[in-house]
């Protein structure tokens, strides 16, 4: 873990120092917030937000992901606030990797090559660097989704836990409040919770004071927030209209926006900005990689899903495994070995929902929204993308399974390298005051 935090800063700082906030994704509109909240130890109001002009647009929307940025900024009073903001960001980025790393134990507990390969990836993916590296409540939700689908994995591989679940619902709670992209998240956590019950053989009392706690704690987390939005943006629920006006007017956008669910999903440019912009494109999403590390990257993808669909049979023996189960009246009846594989299925299939929920939500809010597809909306599923494609390259081949997962790490390696250096040429130098 020691060795974990060091790389983790070692990759990020650079980025915290070079990256401007004019080449940050909206760093500005996150600014004003943390700035607002430290300036004046309070929420932004409506009044606040409408007088706060377009820099105050993220102030409708929910602030806990902006805790860690604050209370940094707040230790470190005699530092440039700009800079005291970043390492929140930073420091979310060192709860991730701890994060990964664990569920990769869990996940491999045979192969450490694969437990390490999972923070690694991780660690050099460019686009994470950067979102490590400027001011955002992203890193925030991304830190929280990461802590619980560890929760959620712990608990199928060994049973549930009550503090366990009071956790998880205080965590997606913190997720709510901080970006709504990463709620699926919440959605597959709390299919993993049936799961964990139905295959560790826990009583039906025991599951609903599971999933009970987990809503109770998520609902007590949120409920001050309804309250106030309600209060403040009437008819405004969530925020999100407010912020869109804002944004509208700004940039004399149309109001009122809609188009076609299945024109968005038909659109291979929409699938193509979302995957490049997932593995890394920088400034306002105008600073590509080398285009050969897309295609690169996208064959590591396809060979994971290759693997992936010969590890399961074509879902064959998952068929038979759960017809097993259905059948035994008892756990007990099911062998240690049978028992294992249906974890591991379940695991995976937490991963699939969270990742196939979570772009069902970018199509849904890109067909009323002209803002575009955005990678980073998918971070919230970085654990499910990164522990797929780890399983599927494995899965290739016995022998050497171990080896290509080895050369992907590589080859991540190598793309963060090129974008760390191909950006401080581009911008020159490092930034002691940013703004």
């Amino acid at each position: 873990m020691i060795a974990l935090t060091f790389l983790c800063l070692l990759t990020r700082l650079p980025w915290l120092f070079m990256v401007p906030m004019v080449e940050a994704p909206d760093e500005f509109a996150h600014f004003w917030v943390v700035k607002f909240i430290v300036e004046h130890a309070r929420l932004p109001s409506h009044i606040d937000v409408f007088s706060g002009g377009p820099s105050a647009v993220y102030g409708s929307l929910p602030q806990m992901g902006y805790i860690p940025h604050v209370l940094l900024s707040k230790l470190l009073p005699f530092c440039e606030l700009s800079i005291t903001a970043r390492l929140g960001s930073l420091l979310m980025g060192v709860i991730l990797i701890w994060a990964v790393y664990l569920i990769g134990r869990e996940l491999y507990p045979k192969s450490r090559i694969a437990t390490l390969s999972l923070p690694a990836i991780v660690l050099f993916h460019p686009q994470m660097a950067l979102l490590h590296g400027y001011i955002n409540c992203d890193s925030t939700a991304v830190a929280a989704a990461a802590l619980i689908l560890w929760l959620v994995v712990r608990m199928i591989m060994q049973g549930l836990t009550l503090g366990g679940c009071t956790l998880l619902g205080l965590l997606s709670g913190v997720i709510a409040l901080s970006k709504y992209a990463s709620l699926a998240v919440v959605l597959a956590a709390g299919c993993g919770l049936l799961a964990a019950g139905w295959l560790n053989g826990a009583s039906l009392a025991l599951v609903f004071a599971s999933c009970g706690i987990a809503v109770s704690v998520f609902a007590l987390t949120c409920n001050w927030w309804v309250a106030r939005e309600l209060q403040e943006y009437p008819g405004d629920l969530l925020g999100t209209q407010t912020m869109r006006r804002i944004w509208a007017v700004t940039y004399g956008r149309p109001l009122q926006y809609k188009e076609s669910i299945w024109h968005v999903i038909k659109e291979f440019r929409w699938w193509r900005m979302t995957y490049f912009s997932y593995w890394g494109m920088f400034g306002y999403m105008t600073r590509y990689l080398w285009r050969p590390f897309y295609f690169i990257y996208l064959f590591y993808s396809l060979a994971a899903i290759a693997g992936g669909i010969r590890r399961m049979g074509f879902f064959k023996e998952f068929g038979s495994l759960l017809s097993l189960k259905l059948r035994m009246k008892s756990i007990d009846d099911v062998s240690k070995e049978d028992l294992e594989k249906l974890k591991y299925v379940a695991i995976y299939s937490v991963f699939a929902i969270a990742l196939i929920a979570t772009l069902a939500a970018m199509i849904w809010s890109s067909s009323l929204n002209l803002g575009g597809p955005q990678g980073r909306y998918l971070f919230g599923c970085e654990v499910p993308i990164v522990a797929m494609t780890v399983s599927g390259l494995m899965a290739l081949s016995k022998k050497h399974g171990e080896k290509i997962v080895l050369s992907f790490v590589g080859f991540d390696f190598i793309v963060y390298m090129w974008s760390t250096v191909t950006l401080f040429h581009t911008y020159g130098k490092f930034l002691i005051k940013t703004y």
